[in-house]
């Protein structure tokens, strides 16, 4: 059966019938790309790092949810019955190529065997750490979810074998049983190769049940619209914010946020918790293994919010704390 919704895509404020584009725009040429590929000095990483894994319960009932970091920007989110994962990677290496491309130094912290029913999957946009084919075959294979992706991305995931796939625009709500949807603004790209950047949107998700609210940013520059998601939905009482991948600062601005940048988000938004994610993993640009959580640590106790954050390792477990939910 085929379960699939196509849009018939318009020009838009960020769509100019052809690319979709940030607002304002911001991109790198695919030439600046090359020459940071071809000029980097990225500094050490370990080659391996042993994680403990774990087995999350089957399923939750109630009001506050159970949070488990597998890896890099993959969540599982359990709340209110619902089981859901964020761009969701097991493979090896995020790249097209089996044998080339940045390597993960851990295992997942939840082996796939061991993930409850899936019910709802979230892929924030293309790139190969967030939009990992083999993973996404796997998971339609045994789970069959619901997918929900950006604008442009629905046509080539049932292509690749996917069904049952919404594809959104920014600000656009769709309703799973009773968990909302809402696909959110970011400053970003998208590319699988050199010839459809920008081809597809990118963006973060709001999650809502009734008035409780979680918010994951995918992979965003610091921009406007954590204070847009504030002034339109409220504050979340949890946020999933990246924090890696952003050196050299002068390059990875304008797509990627430092973890000074993160703590500033959280503020924007009002989260009540933030959740740190995007590091770790894999190597994806120039900082240490150690840089992100490290700055992210001083930053908050600077200004006197040490706790304001949780900075997970692979398969370790968050359940708020009172008052959060």
């Amino acid at each position: 059966m085929y379960l699939a919704y196509f849009k018939n895509n318009s020009p838009s404020d960020h769509f100019n019938g052809n690319h979709y584009h940030n607002n304002p725009a911001h991109e790198h040429s695919l030439k600046s790309v090359f020459k940071w590929l071809m000029k980097r000095k990225p500094k050490p990483w370990p080659q391996y790092i042993e994680v403990k894994t774990c087995k999350p319960p089957l399923n939750i009932q109630g009001n506050d949810p159970l949070i488990t970091f597998i890896n890099h920007s993959t969540m599982l989110i359990q709340w209110e019955g619902v089981n859901i994962l964020t761009d969701p990677i097991w493979s090896k290496r995020c790249s097209p190529l089996p044998w080339y491309g940045p390597k993960r130094v851990h295992v997942p912290g939840v082996p796939f065997e061991n993930l409850p029913q899936i019910d709802v999957v979230l892929i924030s946009h293309n790139h190969y750490d967030h939009m990992d084919l083999s993973t996404l075959r796997k998971l339609y294979k045994t789970h069959r979810p619901r997918f929900i992706t950006g604008l442009g991305n629905l046509e080539y995931l049932y292509r690749k074998g996917l069904e049952n796939i919404n594809e959104l625009d920014w600000w656009e709500e769709i309703s799973v049983n009773h968990l909302q949807v809402v696909f959110t603004p970011a400053q970003h790209f998208t590319m699988r190769n050199p010839w459809n950047r920008n081809k597809t949107l990118w963006g973060g998700f709001i999650l809502k049940v009734k008035n409780k609210m979680l918010y994951f940013a995918g992979d965003t520059a610091y921009n406007h619209v954590f204070k847009d998601i504030k002034n339109k939905y409220g504050s979340p009482s949890i946020a999933f914010l990246p924090i890696g991948a952003f050196e050299p600062r002068e390059f990875m601005k304008i797509a990627h946020m430092s973890p000074e940048e993160a703590v500033q988000a959280h503020q924007d938004l009002a989260a009540k918790k933030s959740i740190a994610m995007h590091f770790g993993t894999f190597q994806l640009s120039d900082e240490s293994y150690e840089a992100p959580p490290l700055l992210l640590k001083e930053k908050l106790f600077k200004i006197g919010i040490p706790d304001a954050f949780w900075i997970p390792k692979p398969g370790e477990v968050y359940k708020p704390e009172p008052g959060i939910f």
